[in-house]
């Protein structure tokens, strides 16, 4: 990173695109984002050469983004309401630690959110968060939320947090101890434009978050449970928060705030 030199490339897949990749513990974890009959696959690379260290192959409707905690390299796969897991493989060899089921019908997810020991991710039959036990794949708590695909929660040491759409649209915010809903800060502009929200919000580090949607960049005020501020442009994508700055594509640029 001190002179962004090229390293290495790894074809995978001629075929089909990849999901966003997730680093970790020297290793580069990635997945094929195909549909079904499509040979989907999960891959570890080893971050120093890009060679493959091991992979997985599914039949599933979905394969989804991963994330790496707990020395585990945990997945979601997705196949309607009887076949839709969290898959936790040991990130140095592959080996299956547990799949745990979740109710689904066919979404498709970001890659689920690991902390202090659990993992949170979306799922439910007819939409919400779930809780898993990092090491044991134990179910929690399940929290019944609108019907979208394609985010994640961000998680602290206190609560959950989920940015939603219709038919109540906001930021839902609950205790990460037991899934109960402490408030829910309404996005009054919110637009709809599917039903997948393609975003992650990010904790900002001054008790707010972060949220891009429908060309907005938006601020939760999570201390006075209130939208602090929104700028209407071009943005779109995932923000970045770091050093009480927010990085975002606004429009193609880079914008830093």
């Amino acid at each position: 990173p001190e002179t962004f030199a090229f390293a290495w490339s790894a074809a995978l897949r001629s075929d089909v695109p990849l999901n966003p990749v997730t680093g970790a513990e020297g290793r580069v974890f990635c997945s094929t984002a195909s549909y079904f009959g499509s040979g989907e696959q999960f891959f570890a690379l080893d971050a120093r050469d890009g060679h493959v260290m091991w992979s997985k192959s599914y039949a599933a409707f979905s394969v989804n983004p991963p994330a790496c905690a707990n020395g585990n390299a945990y997945i979601q796969t997705g196949n309607h309401a009887s076949d839709t897991w969290l898959h936790a493989y040991d990130a140095a060899t592959g080996r299956l630690v547990y799949s745990a089921p979740h109710g689904a019908q066919w979404e498709h997810y970001f890659a689920p959110t690991p902390f202090d020991g659990k993992i949170y991710l979306n799922g439910g039959t007819y939409g919400g968060m779930y809780s898993f036990d990092a090491l044991s794949g134990g179910q929690n708590w399940f929290l019944p939320l609108p019907q979208y695909d394609e985010w994640t929660p961000a998680v602290d040491s206190s609560f959950v947090y989920a940015y939603v759409g219709e038919y109540n649209p906001g930021l839902y915010v609950a205790r990460r101890a037991n899934a109960e809903q402490v408030f829910m800060i309404p996005d009054i502009n919110f637009e709809w434009d599917g039903w997948s929200m393609r975003l992650a919000p990010v904790l900002g580090g001054h008790d707010d978050l972060i949220v891009i949607h429908d060309g907005r960049l938006i601020r939760f005020d999570l201390a006075g449970r209130t939208i602090a501020w929104q700028l209407q442009r071009n943005f779109q994508g995932q923000p970045s928060v770091a050093q009480d700055r927010i990085y975002a594509n606004d429009g193609g640029r880079l914008v830093v705030l």
